[in-house]
């Protein structure tokens, strides 16, 4: 559509004068709901704008923001966006040492802190010029001055925000090494907002709930800045155990999750009925639920279970999952529960979306189109071009094995990495046809134009016999064990029995403890062993590896006390596992929810 706007403040002001009095943002407080309207939420962005320039911030500095969601949060954002300034999100969970490195990295002067969940302030980075409090309550802090109390100053009128302006530092996860300043711009992320608004149909009327933290552009880009720009409203909430009830009381039309977080959900509906003695007719009407659809093509789900969508509000159109890998049988659960589950793909360097499914209630609820095509990340947004590459140290290569490493090109594909030029020349390449991106994730397109994804390229086992392991597909498949919380699964060169070391798939695992912990209890177990939990993962994982070819088995496992090292968006940070991993049965069972008769 022509004349959309491609800066932040121009979207925000366009909206504001569109849907003056609609609702915009909404949260929770311990007095009730917080919500602003699009009008009153371009009031607080000037003032904030006003506020900033008055503290003696400028266009192009960085200006860091370490602090939960929050409504708060993003007039925050949006005021240091409108000042030309550059937003530099950083995870407020992480240790004060590597949010300092962070905010050095990015050369950050200013930064916007507030409190974490438990009430505490992160440190402020060393070296800033000044640091601004979101909301210390009455007694202020010592880390800074709050926000609410600096004065407005006059910004002046030629101060002016264009689309190739830096908006944006974005720190990479680093599942595969040290995270990169990842540098998107008021075009990126622009393009990205009004490409999948038309592909997913995103409208004044949805309500979006956010439980991501959007220091990553996911829920960033689609959870705050795509409702902002066609007038729906998007709710913020920080626990996840209080997932369900934000969801009942927002109503929430569209909801953003990972592969994770989507598990947890549906466990907790298992744990539930179970608690109501429901746990039978629950996997009954589940069953039922999937013969009507292979049978009929019509999905009874939303009859079946019409409790629990009241529960989540009543007006789910369909949910998303990003971030990571969506296993097809997890959705297809959810499809049998009558809830649509997507997922796309994207990556903080595309801002982030590159790929999303159609989304149809007509042919989710009368076709078994998303049964068969579960698995699919979709098709590119418009702008966006794919391509695969051959990727020769894995062995891959695209006229031989029909897939490859996808390469992306749009006007959503970032610059590069913030004063990193050998890291930006590692991924980003010109030819004939542009400038490209190599995502590092293995795939292939399907002649309709979905894709595939088959994992990471860095991350691929290369057996000696030639064949490829892609560690996410068997995560997937032995994470649908409830006794499996946490997988990698990784290559490692053996010497069997005197031979030369060959390549094999083994796995670290940290076992769910409550649900080795209620196994305990209810088989009488009161003086388990390492072995014996051991023997009951091994059983697990041979059982659910049946699915794959025998060639993808793990045949070494490892147990783990603790959880694995993961970024906020659930992915387990494969650089940082260690060589190394204890199992103490005393420790791995302190951390379970209930007692047990293990002494």
């Amino acid at each position: 559509m022509s004349g959309e706007p491609l800066t932040i403040p121009e979207m925000v002001r366009q909206s504001a004068g569109r849907f003056r009095s609609a609702l915009a943002l909404w949260e929770r407080s311990a007095d009730g709901p917080v919500t602003l309207s699009f009008a009153e939420l371009w009031a607080r962005v000037l003032s904030y704008r006003a506020k900033l320039w008055g503290a003696g911030a400028r266009p192009k500095d960085h200006i860091a923001i370490i602090a939960p969601n929050s409504i708060e949060w993003a007039v925050a954002f949006l005021g240091i966006t409108s000042l030309g300034a550059v937003a530099v999100p950083i995870y407020f969970r992480l240790q004060p040492n590597e949010q300092q490195e962070l905010a050095r990295k990015a050369d950050v002067k200013f930064a916007v802190v507030g409190p974490t969940p438990g009430g505490a302030l992160p440190e402020p980075p060393p070296g800033v010029t000044r640091t601004f409090v979101i909301d210390a309550g009455d007694g202020g802090s010592p880390a800074g001055v709050r926000l609410r109390d600096l004065p407005e100053a006059a910004v002046p009128d030629d101060i002016a925000v264009g689309p190739e302006d830096l908006a944006l530092i974005l720190f990479t996860s680093g599942t595969m090494g040290a995270a990169k300043g990842v540098m998107l711009t008021h075009r990126n992320l622009l393009t990205n907002v009004w490409a999948i608004s038309r592909a997913v149909k995103v409208g004044p009327s949805d309500r979006v709930l956010l439980v991501l933290p959007m220091h990553h552009p996911y829920p960033l880009t689609v959870g705050l800045l795509t409702p902002l720009a066609v007038g729906a409203a998007t709710g913020f909430e920080n626990d996840l155990r209080r997932t369900a009830d934000r969801m009942g009381e927002f109503r929430p039309t569209i909801f953003l999750g990972v592969p994770e977080l989507f598990r947890l959900l549906l466990r907790a509906v298992f744990t539930r009925a179970e608690s109501e003695g429901r746990l039978e007719a629950l996997r009954r009407g589940m069953e039922l639920s999937r013969i009507v659809k292979e049978a009929t093509g019509v999905n009874i789900g939303r009859i079946l279970f019409r409790s629990l969508h009241a529960r989540l509000g009543g007006r789910i159109r369909f949910m998303v999952s990003g971030g990571a890998a969506l296993p097809p049988e997890l959705a297809r659960q959810y499809y049998r529960l009558g809830l649509l589950l997507v997922q796309g793909w994207g990556l903080s360097e595309t801002a982030p979306v590159l790929t999303v499914p159609e989304v149809s209630e007509f042919k989710f609820l009368f076709t078994s189109h998303y049964e068969r095509e579960a698995g699919t990340v979709g098709r590119p947004l418009p702008g966006v071009r794919l391509r695969l590459l051959d990727v020769p140290e894995k062995g891959i290569y695209v006229r031989e094995h029909g897939l490859g490493e996808l390469a992306a090109q749009g006007p959503n594909v970032s610059p590069g990495y913030y004063k990193d030029p050998a890291a930006t020349a590692a991924v980003f390449f010109e030819d004939e046809s542009g400038r490209w991106f190599r995502t590092g994730d293995i795939g292939w397109i399907a002649p309709n134009g979905n894709v595939y994804l088959t994992g990471r390229a860095k991350a691929i086992i290369v057996l000696d016999t030639g064949e490829k392991v892609s560690p996410d597909e068997v995560e997937d498949v032995l994470k649908e064990s409830p006794l499996i919380q946490d997988v990698a699964v990784f290559g490692r060169r053996v010497v069997r029995g005197g031979h030369e070391p060959k390549m094999e798939v083994h796995a670290v695992i940290f076992p769910n403890p409550q649900a080795v912990a209620e196994r305990l209890a209810r088989e009488g177990v009161a003086q388990p062993t390492p072995e014996l939990i051991h023997a009951w993962v091994t059983a697990e994982v041979r059982q659910a590896q049946q699915r794959l070819a025998p060639y993808k088995w793990v045949r070494e496992i490892i147990l783990s006390d603790e959880p694995l090292p993961k970024t906020a968006l659930g992915k387990v940070r494969r650089g940082e596992l260690g060589s190394e991993f204890r199992f103490d049965l005393e420790r791995f069972l302190a951390q379970a929810a209930v007692p047990t008769q293990a002494g």
